[in-house]
């Protein structure tokens, strides 16, 4: 991302999520919101059926 964009440490920083949202959304923000995604099937597992494991 600092390739792209001419910045320094981008990692260390805002990183590509900030970056890319011009600061709407942060690396924490994004993390928080997929994780209360992945979440969903555990908490309504009523509607998503029986879940299969992958092997």
């Amino acid at each position: 991302m600092d390739a792209l964009t001419g910045l320094h440490n981008t990692k260390h920083a805002q990183g590509a999520i900030g970056i890319l949202t011009d600061g709407l959304e942060t690396r924490k923000s994004a993390y928080a919101h997929i994780l209360r995604l992945a979440l969903a099937p555990f908490r309504k597992a009523e509607l998503y059926g029986e879940m299969k494991r992958h092997e």
